[in-house]
């Protein structure tokens, strides 16, 4: 399998119940950034090249991704 993501990019930004902000992009120059916001404050800030990644995350990560594409094409679709 290869070490890039075709997956273009993507930004997915999910919003818990306590207010906690996630925020997960895939860009197309091959990062991966993911940012945790509590209230005003962030609390964990993580950016890593998709080849750095092991190949089990890197599968997790185009899983989610995928799902949540599909998921929502699904949706608009109704």
């Amino acid at each position: 399998m290869g070490k890039s993501t075709s997956l273009g990019r993507v930004e997915v930004v999910l919003t818990k119940p306590n207010g906690e902000r996630i925020e997960v992009e895939v860009g197309e120059n091959g990062m991966v950034y993911i940012d945790v916001e509590t209230g005003e404050k962030c609390t964990m800030n993580v950016a890593e090249r998709w080849t750095e990644l092991t190949e089990e995350r890197r599968q997790k990560a185009s899983q989610f991704i995928k799902s949540i594409q599909q998921d929502l094409e699904g949706l608009l679709a109704c």
